[in-house]
């Protein structure tokens, strides 16, 4: 069902779906592997592993709640991770990777509701040859570039700032303990999971 829904997009943007239903492969190694061992009982390759092989699952096959449950395991672990630095006594990594994975594990998170919102929405048309089933294709293929596209340039934005706020944070000496920066974090992942769930357009809505 997804697979023929991709074969009917212009390449760029099949490129761009097929990163979308591949992110936990790179996501979960970027993530999982740079968290301390000791929080994963120094299981990091058997979690990553679960992680890819169940993220990749829910975006093959069209379970979304799968691939959702990756991603936010993935943003928890980044989170803990970062505290760990307090409570293990172990390194914790660079507040700037950190910012840029977080960045990253939210966009596709999004990206991949809006993929699977295609697909539910494309499968309705399945099989229909007429005038009007073809003009909502055309408007689901626009929707899907928009939305895309659209993320993308948001996503940038937001890690431009918060790269740019660090040296900021440096130079009037605000303190960067790591439970302050991971408390904020998990705060601001809830704010942007509950913005980026109350308004995501559906395609009827364009």
């Amino acid at each position: 069902m997804a697979s023929a829904a991709a074969t009917s997009l212009a390449w760029g943007l099949r490129l761009g779906v097929l990163l979308v239903r591949l992110q936990h492969l790179f996501l979960s190694p970027l993530v999982a592997l740079a968290v301390p061992g000791p929080l994963l009982l120094n299981q990091n390759l058997f979690v990553m592993m679960t992680l890819a092989s169940l993220g990749l699952v829910g975006m093959m096959v069209d379970r979304q709640a799968l691939a959702t449950a990756a991603s936010l395991f993935l943003l928890g672990l980044l989170i803990l991770g970062k505290a760990a630095g307090s409570v293990l006594k172990t390194s914790p990594p660079d507040t700037a990777v950190l910012v840029v994975e977080f960045t990253l594990v939210v966009f596709f998170l999004e990206a991949s509701l809006v993929v699977s919102t295609f697909n539910r929405e494309y499968s309705r048309l399945r099989g229909k040859e007429d005038e009007l089933s073809s003009t909502l294709r055309t408007g689901l293929h626009g929707w899907l570039r928009g939305q895309l596209a659209g993320q993308a340039k948001l996503g940038l934005v937001t890690l431009g700032l918060s790269i740019g706020l660090l040296p900021l944070a440096g130079f009037t000496s605000i303190p960067s303990n790591q439970i302050i920066i991971s408390s904020t974090l998990a705060l601001l992942a809830i704010v942007v999971l509950m913005f980026l769930v109350t308004h995501r357009r559906e395609p009827a809505e364009e």
